[in-house]
């Protein structure tokens, strides 16, 4: 105030400065940020699905090799004595290389229109349990001058029941078998033999068809009739 009683404003100086309030908002994560936060879990997710698929072709290639290449028979110890009934027959023991220990080979001489039957033993040698649906080759699929067909079959050979009808049976593992074959020859022949027999059996419902080998080997010789 000056002596003629004016009052002035103060100087600007005077008054205190103005704060303004600014909202400030917190700073976004850079986009690298983020992105390196996120990836490495995407990234560990497909490994881990790429992983479990290659587990499972590898386990379904693996069972389907072993089902193609699975046969679970072999040759029985049951031996079977007084057939064929055929006149001259002779039967020996052989063991070779490859050859079942207990094989035997058995002699048959030959002459026209003649029938002979044969017993043999299996097993079903593997860890699972399988259904035989067939044995041995349809008559009708063979050559007229040689026919071998199976006539009988003994489910269990420790078990005395004896043989049956053919049927389809189911083996558990470690469970033997016999079979009984019918021979019938139409003329003379020599020089032809055979040991074992095709089988067509079911293994969780997929079917396979393999040759099991049989603790028998027949082996046809000319007759002294046939000259």
């Amino acid at each position: 105030m000056d002596l003629n009683g004016d009052i002035s404003p103060p100087p600007r100086e005077a008054y205190p400065q103005e704060v303004v309030d600014t909202a400030v908002r917190p700073p976004a994560l850079p986009p690298s940020a983020s992105t390196t936060t996120r990836r490495p879990r995407r990234r560990w997710l497909w490994w881990l699905i790429a992983t479990l698929l290659v587990i499972v072709v590898a386990a379904a290639t693996t069972g389907i090799v072993l089902v193609a290449n699975y046969q679970p028979f072999v040759p029985g110890y049951k031996q079977y004595y007084g057939l064929p009934a055929v006149e001259g027959t002779e039967s020996t023991s052989f063991s070779w290389i490859g050859a079942p220990p207990n094989l035997r080979v058995i002699k048959v001489p030959t002459e026209p229109d003649m029938t002979f039957r044969y017993r043999f033993s299996i097993w079903n040698h593997g860890p699972v349990p399988v259904t035989v649906t067939r044995f041995g080759i349809p008559s009708w699929e063979q050559e007229s001058d040689l026919k071998i067909v199976p006539v009988a079959i003994d489910p269990s050979t420790y078990g005395g029941g004896g043989f049956i009808q053919v049927q389809p049976i189911r083996l558990a593992p470690r469970q033997q078998m016999g079979i009984e074959m019918e021979v019938t020859v139409a003329r003379c022949m020599s020089g032809v033999s055979w040991n074992a027999i095709p089988i067509t059996f079911d293994m969780y419902g997929i079917e396979k068809h393999v040759v099991a080998p049989a603790n028998v080997q027949i082996e046809l010789v000319r007759s002294q009739d046939c000259g």
